[in-house]
């Protein structure tokens, strides 16, 4: 009997059995490794290297693109700085909330993103 002709019955033993698909609810509130006063030290320290020291960008089209929204450009470096209002106005602009779409509908999530800029 070849290959192609020889049909395997479909494995059950020793698998694992998986419950049906559900949505998860955390009902815990987010863990919080880092103080304000740490997020804010990070966030000016962040904020500090995009300014002054910048970010390397090697492809061309990402670095005009970065140009034409108000950035410092190098392009013989590969440079960009970035200034911090450039930044948060940027990040103002992105949604309070988002879907993530599945192939199947049913099991589309909608997500909520709350982000607090105005210490930027």
């Amino acid at each position: 009997m070849s290959r192609t002709t020889k049909r395997r019955s479909r494995r059950t033993a020793g698998t694992i059995p998986q419950l049906p698909w559900q949505s998860v609810v955390n009902g815990y509130p987010p863990a919080e490794p880092l103080s304000a006063d740490h997020v804010e030290a990070i966030h000016e320290a962040s904020m500090t290297v995009l300014e002054t020291m910048g970010i390397r960008v090697l492809h061309g089209g990402a670095r005009d693109l970065f140009a034409k929204a108000g950035a410092d450009v190098d392009h013989g470096e590969q440079m960009v700085r970035l200034d911090r209002t450039l930044v948060a106005d940027t990040i103002a602009q992105a949604p309070g909330e988002f879907t993530l779409r599945a192939r199947n509908p049913k099991r589309t999530l909608g997500c909520v993103v709350s982000c607090n800029i105005s210490s930027v």
